[in-house]
């Protein structure tokens, strides 16, 4: 029963009065915590996304004797 109140109590509150209170209780920290540990997920991801896209576009544009740089960029 408790944890239904909270929960109701915590639907109809904003982003913003969230970020308010965490701000109040944790500071500017507190507004960033987790960053490092999104980031060291993110960045060898989009690495290995980027590598593999620019390989492949290479190695399609070879295959079928294509320039890429008359590949459209839209």
């Amino acid at each position: 029963q408790a944890n239904l109140d909270k929960s109701a109590a915590t639907a109809n509150r904003s982003m913003m009065s969230f970020a308010k209170e965490i701000y109040q209780e944790s500071g500017i920290r507190g507004i960033f915590k987790g960053t490092g540990a999104t980031l060291l997920r993110e960045v060898p991801g989009c690495a290995v996304y980027f590598v593999t896209y620019e390989y492949s576009k290479k190695e399609l544009c070879r295959l079928q004797s294509v320039d890429p740089s008359e590949l459209s960029p839209g």
